[in-house]
């Protein structure tokens, strides 16, 4: 590999993209701008927001659906909530928060009515994660959420707070991997149009 450029793909014989440091570095900065305000954890729904904060993901953030959703404890590790297929894939794939990855139970986006009550589920996993941080009365930051399970969290007593800001303060200023992988994407951008440009030619078709 030329001095100066970018790879991906880990090795042993080079120090590229080092994805634990960067999942480290991403954890700690997202914790560094939880102490400044009064929130106990954030609750994430944004595709990127969850994406960003656990490096997990779904086959397509268009199918998400507000399906699954990443909950970040003052000073604790983060968890993920997902769809069945996925929590198993991620208790093989994921040894970064295997432990922490469980089903999730959502209103999908508000297509499951009320009377179905799957805001009760939802409302045991919240529980669940702040009990294990003693975190039961500290207020919620939240980024994207439903009306349901807005209401669902007030009548529950909990208080909610801005989530979706902490979560850009922290994704503001990026680390040493992130402007690798940056500098790769731009990279690969630039490639695909000059093969585009190079190909163009009078009377070429699309396909």
């Amino acid at each position: 590999m030329r001095k100066g450029t970018v790879g991906t793909m880990q090795v042993d014989y080079e120090e590229r993209i080092n994805f634990d440091r960067m999942r480290k570095e991403r954890l700690e900065k997202i914790h560094r701008e939880l102490e400044k305000t009064d929130l106990g954890s954030l609750l994430l729904f944004d595709p990127g927001n969850k994406r960003y904060a656990t490096s997990t993901a779904v086959a397509s953030p268009e199918v998400d659906q507000m399906g699954r959703y990443a909950i970040i404890p003052r000073r604790g590790e983060p968890y993920i909530f997902g769809f069945g297929s996925e929590v198993a894939a991620e208790k093989l794939y994921c040894p970064w928060i295997a432990e922490r990855t469980f089903p999730a139970h959502t209103t999908m986006m508000g297509a499951l009515p009320k009377r179905f009550k799957a805001y009760e589920r939802f409302l045991d996993d919240i529980r669940m994660v702040l009990k294990a941080h003693g975190l039961e009365r500290e207020p919620i930051g939240i980024d994207l959420l439903d009306a349901q399970l807005i209401l669902a969290l007030q009548e529950a007593g909990f208080k909610i707070g801005d989530g979706q800001d902490v979560m850009l303060e922290a994704r503001t200023v990026k680390t040493q991997d992130e402007i690798m992988i940056l500098r790769q994407a731009a990279a690969t951008v630039d490639a695909a149009f000059d093969r585009m440009a190079s190909t163009l030619r009078p009377g070429i078709r699309e396909n």
